[in-house]
């Protein structure tokens, strides 16, 4: 009995506590808006690794990390969000504009 009380709070426990997906998403967008790049990264990473098919999540990701200087990594997020969302013509803009930022200038020329 005392074994099934304290699996009982350990599971309310962490299902009261536990954040989703949106939950993190939201978070990051916070952070975003605050200004908090870092941040917004690193809540946008959550989001991701509870729902990898999510989209916008990788957008948004993408955008703090063209901010923050890391353009590789935002190539590789706004890839990954046209890969689950082919018809996302921001995801495409914002590629092709930070691999012209980047130094690719291929990109300027319409080889997103």
């Amino acid at each position: 009995m005392k074994i099934l009380i304290i699996s009982l709070l350990v599971l309310f426990s962490h299902n009261l506590f536990s954040q989703t997906e949106t939950d993190y998403f939201e978070i990051g967008n916070a952070k975003f808006k605050l200004g908090d790049h870092k941040g917004a990264v690193l809540s946008f990473t959550k989001a991701i690794e509870i729902d990898p098919t999510d989209s916008k999540a990788y957008y948004n990701r993408g955008l703090a990390k063209n901010i923050l200087g890391d353009h590789r990594g935002a190539i590789l997020d706004f890839t990954k969000a046209i890969e689950i969302y082919p018809t996302d013509s921001k995801a495409y803009l914002y590629r092709g504009l930070t691999k012209a930022k980047s130094g690719d200038h291929r990109a300027v020329f319409g080889f997103c």
